[in-house]
C-alpha cells in the first residue's frame, strides 16, 4: 500500500527534495539546506501516528547515538529539531553509497580487496563501542560504500532502526512482543535473539560483523531465515552445540548458477577460493561467528586485528597457534632469509614461544579492556534517555544545547545511579571526556575525579579500568595547565597498564603518548621524544607503518624536532604524516589537512613563507570542503594564516583573519573557549603592533578573563596574555602596571617551560626594555645578565 504520509516541503533551513526511504518510525529525505551553508543532507524525521514514549526513545536514541561520535567511517549529524506539529528530526551527511555487498560484488573485488574494505566498516564500529554505542543491526545494506578520490570509503547508517509497536514480524525486522525492533535477523546474535533482546553487549555488533565477513566470502549467509523459517533458524542459532556451517561447507553446497556468480564476483575459481578460506580466514570467520559470545573477539578491533594478520601472513589469534603453525608463518613471510638461515631454526622457536606469550597477553588485555560488558550496555541504555531533557513533542523547535544535555546528564548521573557505582563510573568519565572536547576544563576535571574515585572504590589499584580513568582525568588537567598533577597520573596510568597488559598494549601507546604531550608543554622535550618514541615503536609493531595512527605518532616526534630546532627532521617527518594520511584516508580528508597546517608550520619557521602559505591555504580549502566553512578546524587554519600575515608585517590583513576565525570560534564553540581567547589575544597583537593600544588593552584583558575562568594560573597560554598585556602598558607608560605583569608572565614561563626557553627570553627582553624606559636601569643590566648566561 502507498504511504499516506503528507511530506513537508521545508523544515527549517532544509528543503525537502524527495523520501530516500521509510520504515517504521520514521522517514529518510534528501533535503537541500541553502544557509548558512548550501549543501545537500539527509534528514529523518519521525512519522505521524507513531509517537509511543517506546518508539520516541529509539529514534532519540539514534539521534544521541550519531552525535556522540566523530569517525569518517559513521554518518556524521549536523542539525536536529522538530517540525510545526512537533516531531522530531535530525539532519545528517547524505551518504551516496551503494550496500556494501553490492559494491564488493560490482566491483569484482577479490577477497583479499573485500577484506581490506571490510576492515574499516570493524574500525568504525570499534569507535561507536568506544562511544558505549551498541548498533544491534548491522547489515550489508547499513554499510554504504561510496568512492573518495577513487578509493572505497563504507560508511555505516542506520544505528537504532526500530518499527512502529504493532507491525507485524517480517524477515526483515523481528519485532519482540515488547514490540520494539532489535535487529535483523539473519545477522542477529544468538543471545539477540533471547527473550526481548535486552541481555546484549558489544559482542553481539562482532556476531554480525562475522556474518557479514562470512557472506562477503562466500555470497551467503550462514543460516537463513527465509529457507528454515523463522522458528527453526532461531532453534538453529540458539543451540550451542549445533555449530555455524563452515565457509568451505557454505561454498560446496552452491548450486550452478549461483556459484557462477559467486566465483564471476570474486575474480576467482572455485579450488583457489576454498583454499583462500578454508585456514586462518575461516578461523576468524568462525571465532567471530562463535554462538557463546565468551569465545568470540571481545572487541571490532580484535577482528580487524586478526585480518589484518592474516593479509600479512601473521599468526592470527583465532588459530590454535602450535609451534609448526608459527613456523610457517614466518617461513612464508621471510621466504629468502630463512634459505639463508636454516641453522638459527632454534633462536626461532624461542621467538615463536615469545610471541606465543604474547598473544596471550594481548588477548587477557582484550578481555580486560572489556570486562565491564553489561556495565556498557547499561551506558548504551542511559544515553538513549538524554534527550529526554528536551522533548521536541513538547514543543515545535525546543532543542539543547551541547553543554546543557551534559550538564544536565551529569546532575542525573550522580543524582540516580548511585546503586550502580560501576555504570556511575563508566558514565561519568564518558561525560567527563565530552566535557574535555567543549572545552569545559573544570567540569571535565570534576566529573573525571569523581569517576576516578569510583573506579578505585570497585576495582583494585592495579586495574587497567583505573589507568583509563587516571589517563582522561591527566588529558583534562593538561589543557588548564595543571601539568604536575597530570604527569603524576599518566605515570600511574602507563605503569598499570604495563603490568596489567603488556608493554605492547594499544592503551599503554596511548598513555606513553598523552604522557609524552604533558612533557613537552612543560618543556621537557627530550623525556618527550622517548615516550613518543616508544608510543609509535608499539603501534608500528601492532598495525604496521603505513597506518594513521602511526601518523599521529609521527606528527608528535616531529612536534618534538620543529621544537628542539631540528628543522629538516621535523620537515622530513610531517611530509611523511601527510604521505601515510593521504594514502589511507584520501587527500580530501580532515586528517589531511591537518598534517598540512603542521608542515606549513614547520616551512613558515624555517623562513619559507611562500610554502607555508601554500599549504595552509591547501588546508583551508580541505576543511571548508568537508566540514563546513563554520568548524573550528576552519578558524585554526584561519589563525594561522594570520599568523603567517603578521610575519609580512600586514597586521591589518592579519587582524582581519583573526577576526574570522574568532566569529567561527565564538559560532561553533561558544563565548568561554580557549580557542577563543587565543583569538582575542592575536588580535589584541596586531591593534598593539597598529599603535591601537585601547582597543589592544580591552581585547587582551578580555582574552585573560576567559583564560583565568577556564586554565589554571601556571599555564603558559596565561603568560602569553599576560606579557602582551604588559607590553601595551609599557607603550602608554604605565611602568608599575607592566612591572607587575612582566613579574606574573616570568614566573609563570619559567616554572612551566624552564629558564633557557626563547618565551623566558622574550618575557626578560621586553621587561628590560620597560626598566629602561622608566629609567631603572641598574634593574634593567641585572635582568640583562640572567639574558647573557641564558645564551
Amino acid at each position: 500500500m502507498a504511504s499516506t504520509v503528507q511530506h513537508p516541503e521545508r523544515l527549517g533551513p532544509y528543503y525537502i527534495l524527495r523520501v530516500l526511504g521509510e520504515g517504521g518510525m520514521g522517514i529518510v529525505y534528501e533535503a537541500e539546506q541553502r544557509e548558512p551553508v548550501r549543501r545537500r543532507v539527509a534528514l529523518k524525521m519521525m512519522k505521524p501516528g507513531v509517537d509511543t514514549r517506546e518508539v520516541i526513545a529509539r529514534f532519540e536514541a539514534e539521534r544521541q547515538a550519531l552525535a556522540v561520535m566523530d569517525h569518517p567511517g559513521i554518518a556524521t549529524v549536523f542539525d536536529a529539531g522538530a517540525s510545526d506539529d512537533g516531531r522530531p528530526y535530525f539532519v545528517m551527511e547524505l551518504v551516496h553509497g551503494i550496500p556494501f555487498d553490492h559494491y564488493c560484488d560490482q566491483e569484482g573485488l577479490p577477497p583479499r580487496r573485500r577484506i581490506e574494505l571490510f576492515i574499516k566498516v570493524c574500525d568504525a564500529i570499534q569507535h561507536a563501542h568506544h562511544k558505549g554505542v551498541i548498533h544491534r543491526d548491522l547489515k550489508p545494506a547499513n554499510i554504504l560504500v561510496s568512492e573518495v578520490d577513487g578509493e572505497p570509503r563504507p560508511t555505516i547508517i542506520d544505528f537504532g532502526v526500530a518499527k512502529a509497536t504493532g507491525r507485524s514480524l517480517t524477515d526483515r525486522t523481528l519485532v519482540t512482543s515488547f514490540g520494539q525492533a532489535i535487529g535483523t535477523l539473519a545477522y542477529m546474535s544468538p543471545e539477540q535473539a533471547f527473550a526481548d533482546g535486552l541481555d546484549v553487549d558489544t559482542r553481539t555488533d562482532i556476531y554480525a560483523l562475522g556474518v557479514i565477513l562470512f557472506e562477503t566470502l562466500t555470497g551467503q549467509i550462514p543460516l537463513d531465515p527465509k529457507a528454515l523459517g523463522s522458528p527453526a533458524f532461531l532453534a538453529s542459532l540458539t543451540e550451542r552445540d549445533r555449530p555455524l556451517p563452515t565457509v568451505v561447507q557454505a561454498l560446496t553446497q552452491l548450486d550452478g548458477n549461483r556459484l557462477d556468480y559467486v566465483l564471476r564476483a570474486r575474480g576467482t575459481d572455485l579450488s583457489a577460493l576454498k583454499r583462500e578460506v578454508s585456514g586462518d580466514l575461516g578461523w576468524i570467520v568462525l571465532h567471530a561467528t562463535e554462538k557463546d559470545r565468551s569465545r568470540r573477539y571481545e572487541t571490532a578491533n580484535g577482528l580487524a586485528m586478526d585480518l589484518r594478520r592474516y593479509l600479512a601472513d601473521e599468526p592470527v589469534v583465532a588459530r590454535p597457534p602450535t609451534p609448526g603453525y608459527r613456523l610457517r608463518k614466518f617461513v612464508r613471510r621471510n621466504f629468502a632469509a630463512t634459505l639463508a638461515a636454516t641453522v638459527a631454526i632454534v633462536g626461532l622457536v624461542v621467538g615463536a614461544t615469545a610471541a606465543t606469550l604474547g598473544m596471550v597477553r594481548a588477548r587477557a588485555a582484550e578481555r580486560a579492556a572489556l570486562s565491564e560488558a553489561a556495565t556498557r550496555a547499561e551506558v548504551s541504555s542511559f544515553l538513549t534517555g538524554l534527550f529526554e531533557v528536551s522533548n521536541p513533542l513538547e514543543g515545535a523547535g525546543n532543542t539543547v544545547t551541547a553543554r546543557e544535555l551534559l550538564d544536565s546528564a551529569a546532575v542525573r548521573i550522580e543524582a540516580g545511579l548511585s546503586a550502580q557505582p560501576e555504570v556511575q563510573a563508566s558514565l561519568m568519565l564518558t561525560m567527563g571526556e565530552a566535557y574535555t572536547g567543549l572545552g569545559l576544563y573544570p567540569e571535565a576535571a570534576g566529573l573525571l575525579r569523581q569517576g576516578l574515585e569510583l573506579r578505585r572504590t570497585t576495582l583494585s589499584e592495579s586495574d587497567p579500568g583505573v589507568a583509563e580513568a587516571q589517563y582522561l582525568l591527566a588529558r583534562a588537567l593538561s589543557a588548564r595547565g595543571e601539568y604536575d598533577e597530570a604527569v603524576r597520573l599518566g605515570r600511574s596510568a602507563a605503569s598499570i597498564q604495563e603490568a596489567a597488559l603488556g608493554s605492547e598494549s594499544p592503551e599503554l601507546a596511548a598513555t606513553l603518548a598523552t604522557l609524552g604531550s604533558l612533557l613537552y608543554e612543560q618543556g621537557q622535550f627530550d623525556e618527550a621524544e622517548t615516550l613518543f618514541q616508544r608510543s609509535l615503536d608499539i603501534r608500528e609493531a601492532a598495525v604496521g607503518r603505513d597506518e594513521p595512527a602511526i601518523a599521529q605518532s609521527l606528527g608528535s616526534l616531529a612536534s618534538v624536532y620543529m621544537r628542539t630546532g631540528r628543522y629538516d627532521e621535523a620537515d622530513r617527518t610531517f611530509v611523511r604524516v601527510v604521505e601515510i594520511r593521504e594514502a589511507s584516508l584520501g587527500s580530501d580528508h580532515p586528517d589531511v589537512a591537518l598534517a598540512l597546517s603542521n608542515l606549513g608550520a614547520v616551512r613558515w619557521q624555517t623562513g619559507r613563507t611562500d610554502d607555508a602559505d601554500s599549504l595552509f591555504r591547501r588546508s583551508l580549502d580541505i576543511r571548508r570542503r568537508t566540514l563546513g566553512p563554520e568548524h573550528p578546524d576552519v578558524g585554526d587554519i584561519l589563525n594561522n594564516l594570520g599568523v603567517l600575515a603578521w610575519t609580512r608585517g600586514d597586521y591589518e590583513a592579519a587582524a582581519g583573519l583573526y577576526e574570522e576565525a574568532l566569529e567561527i570560534y565564538r559560532t561553533s564553540l561558544g563565548p568561554d573557549h580557549l580557542s577563543v581567547s587565543g583569538a582575542l589575544n592575536n588580535i589584541a597583537e596586531t591593534r598593539w603592533q597598529l599603535g591601537q593600544f585601547e582597543t589592544a588593552e580591552r581585547l587582551f584583558l578580555e582574552s585573560l578573563a576567559i583564560k583565568e575562568r577556564v586554565m589554571a594560573p601556571t599555564h603558559p597560554s596565561v603568560a602569553v596574555t599576560l606579557n602582551g598585556l604588559a607590553n601595551v602598558y609599557r607603550e602608554t607608560r604605565r611602568y608599575p602596571e607592566a612591572d607587575a605583569l612582566y613579574a606574573r608572565a616570568l614566573e609563570v614561563r619559567e616554572a612551566a617551560m624552564g629558564p633557557d626557553d626563547a618565551s623566558v627570553q622574550q618575557t626578560l627582553r621586553d621587561w628590560v626594555r620597560m626598566l629602561r624606559e622608566a629609567g631603572r636601569e641598574a634593574e634593567a643590566e641585572a635582568l640583562e645578565r640572567r639574558l647573557d648566561d641564558a645564551g
